[in-house]
């Protein structure tokens, strides 16, 4: 079938992580960081961030937590410094 006549799911989303950057996720998630907060850190869309998310949770790579993908932290300043 012809890709002119199907719908790419976030074609307009970069899904191409590095392990380091993944690494990076699991830690703050696991810290409770937010997954906007994880999104700023690693510079990439929100979106991006959450799909991640839903990746790793299918795969058994991060559990769900308390405040879900809004987590409980959220980075408090414009610099970002945090520990990763």
């Amino acid at each position: 079938m012809s890709l002119k006549k199907r719908y790419i799911v976030f074609q307009d989303y970069n899904l191409d992580f590095t392990y380091q950057q993944v690494a990076q996720f699991k830690k703050m998630w696991k810290q409770g960081y937010s997954t906007g907060s994880i999104a700023k850190k690693l510079r990439c869309d929100i979106v991006e961030s959450e799909l991640l998310a839903l990746d790793l949770l299918l795969h058994g790579k991060i559990k769900n937590r308390p405040g879900g993908l809004a987590g409980m932290k959220e980075i408090e300043d414009n610099k970002m410094r945090i520990e990763v």
